[in-house]
């Protein structure tokens, strides 16, 4: 009978995929190696399997009825001493100390740790003994399914070869499936019953990428020139990029069988009867039609970037926390992460059905609201103010506040829908692009997170530029608006002139292949 089954798992990092369609089978009392080039994504599948990462496509299934894992670092509670560390898990399950110290005995005996080992503190075992420590946490809870994450990487080839006994003298003791997770194919020959190879995939070529920014590009070319002869042109560049790229999300949740797509494959097709609506206003010299149809893009837009923020903000603030991906110390309520474009789509739907001002202010506000508490979800303690957090959390922020203040102006405030509808798609939707750019742009070439000065200053660009667009608009400035609209616009360029700069140098690292499986 197997321990545990998956299949067709997937899963993605910042947009590059790591796993695609992996499946496989552990018997009860199999320990089976998983062997592959560092990248490939053998410690996050490991992580998947046990629970610590949520697959984004895939099934995990489990016969077992408790696992225990064995990182690469031991991990001991630097203020524990052995027994204390061994004994840990036991404590949490509620076990008597009778039966806990005589669990943590027999835990020790099992890999060869003695008596007066157990009073020591980590800081006086060497590096050998401390591994020995997390191998004996480990099996005291008695699981039946071990994960072991490289565990002996950082050992000499002596202790190492001690580990790897003590691993099979205990798995045929204990009689525990176990998945082995190495890069050393002499390792795995020793340790497992069965060896499964992961290997480096390569990718796609990017053709049809460029073929959709060309589309996209063609439209706004079109729109800075404001030729009125070439307006059929925009809307057909616009219809294409965006059915092509709708067709593309549907080949893949067929291809994948998943669901996780399918709220986005919405939001772009109203995104797409939103922007023609729009262009066959202008057509038609109807620009009262025109200038609703181009707010309802904007704010379906708002709605795409509250999906975006959902997935992208949890995997970089976890990042943040464990650099390693060993762990996922931050876990959102799942409920939360389509509250905001949920709300957005209630907002244009009160819209379209033509509600009241106050109804509809109303709805805006909730809205906004529904940003703001992706904006609570960035408290992750001092490392809030690390860049990448902190730009995440100041996109939903001003998208927040944007759609607050046009809710606002319904329900009577001082000012129109224009500061508001400024704030929310200038400010808001503009550094979440900005910083989806920095971010993957860094991932894709390489470097890992920790943005350079010039993306920051871009940044701080893009919230001066929203500001000296919306002040005048809500009298809080009294000079003449044309200047300052003129120095804001000046500012957003800037802001991804500054952004290009910075990313310009790692273009010739750009990775051509990503790590499947």
């Amino acid at each position: 009978m197997t321990a545990l089954t998956l299949t067709g798992v997937g899963h993605a990092f910042f947009g590059r995929t790591v796993l695609s369609r992996v499946s496989l089978s552990i018997r009860r009392g199999e320990v089976v190696a998983l062997v592959g080039p560092s990248g490939c994504g053998k410690s996050t599948l490991a992580h998947i399997a046990a629970g610590l990462i949520s697959a984004r496509e895939g099934r995990v299934a489990n016969h077992y009825r408790r696992h225990a894992m064995v990182f690469q670092d031991p991990r001991l509670l630097p203020w524990r001493g052995a027994a204390g560390n061994i004994a840990y898990p036991l404590e949490l399950s509620g076990m008597s100390r009778r039966e806990r110290d005589l669990r943590v005995r027999q835990s020790a005996r099992m890999v060869q740790l003695e008596d007066q080992d157990l009073d020591k503190f980590p800081v006086e075992l060497s590096g050998g003994m401390r591994q020995r420590v997390a191998i004996a946490r480990a099996l005291a809870i008695e699981p039946d399914f071990v994960f072991f994450d490289e565990p002996f990487t950082a050992l000499d080839v002596a202790l190492k070869r001690r580990m790897q006994d003590l691993v099979i003298a205990a798995a045929q003791q204990n009689r525990f499936a176990a998945l082995f997770i190495t890069h050393d194919l002499m390792e795995a020959i020793r340790v497992a019953h069965r060896i499964l190879v992961m290997h480096h995939t390569a990718r796609l070529r990017g053709r049809a990428l460029w073929l959709l920014a060309a589309s996209w590009g063609l439209a706004r070319i079109v729109g800075f020139l404001a030729s009125e002869q070439l307006l059929i042109v925009a809307a057909l560049a616009d219809l294409s990029w965006l059915l092509a790229l709708i067709l593309y999300l549907c080949q893949i949740s067929i291809q994948r069988r998943t669901d996780r797509l399918v709220a986005f494959i919405i939001w772009l097709a109203a995104l797409a009867v939103a922007i023609v609506a729009a262009r066959a206003g202008m057509f038609m010299g109807d620009f009262g039609f025109s200038r609703n149809a181009s707010l309802a893009s904007g704010h379906i837009f708002l709605g795409l970037l509250g999906l975006a923020l959902a997935r992208i903000t949890v995997p970089v603030t976890n990042h943040v926390l464990d650099p390693r991906e060993e762990t996922a110390p931050y876990r959102p309520h799942p409920g939360r992460q389509n509250l905001a474009p949920g709300l957005v789509a209630l907002a244009i739907a009160g819209d379209c059905f033509g509600l009241s001002p106050a109804v509809s202010g109303y709805l805006w506000i909730a809205a906004g609201a529904g940003f703001l508490d992706r904006v609570a979800e960035c408290f992750v303690g001092r490392e809030a103010f690390r860049a990448e957090i902190a730009v995440l959390a100041g996109a939903s922020a001003l998208s927040g506040l944007g759609l607050l203040t046009v809710g606002a102006s319904r329900l009577g405030a001082s000012w129109g829908e224009a500061p508001g509808v400024h704030i929310a798609l200038m400010g808001g939707l503009g550094l979440a692009v900005l910083a989806v750019l920095s971010i993957a742009g860094r991932f894709h070439t390489g470097q890992g997170l920790g943005l350079n000065w010039p993306t920051k200053a871009a940044f701080i660009m893009v919230i001066v530029g929203t500001t000296l667009r919306a002040m005048p608009e809500m009298g809080l400035l009294s000079l003449p608006p044309g200047p300052l609209h003129l120095l804001a616009s000046c500012f957003w360029a800037l802001a991804f002139i500054a952004w290009l700069y910075d990313y310009w140098p790692s273009l010739p690292r750009l990775q051509t292949d990503e790590p499947t499986c």
